[in-house]
């Protein structure tokens, strides 16, 4: 690659989206909660989980996600950890750029 060439940007798994409505056939869905642990499709509307099932047939719209066949899908992770670098450390983090970071973190759904 020479420096004329154009590079890609990255793909942001957090960017504004109208809500979607996905179409996961054939994932494996685990929630140890739930006591779930199966392989099933997964229908997903504007963001929240609409259905599952074995043979689900998307609505009208609905975007179809082959690549996700086999992968396992899992409810969200929190990370609870964090280093506020205080005392002495701050210029590195702060409890005010910390609670920014945890702020925007919670943005991306």
């Amino acid at each position: 690659m020479t420096s004329s060439e154009p590079v890609a940007a990255p793909r942001l798994a957090c960017r504004p989206e109208a809500p979607a409505h996905l179409l996961l056939p054939g994932v494996r869905l685990f929630d140890p909660v739930l006591g779930l642990d199966r392989v099933a499709d997964l229908l997903v509307a504007e963001g929240r989980v609409a259905a599952l099932g074995d043979e689900l047939r998307p609505p009208g719209g609905a975007r179809v996600v082959e690549s996700a066949r086999g992968c396992t899908v899992f409810p969200g992770f929190v990370d609870m950890h964090t280093h506020l670098r205080s005392p002495g450390y701050e210029y590195k983090e702060d409890v005010a750029s910390a609670s920014r970071a945890a702020a925007a973190g919670a943005l991306c759904r």
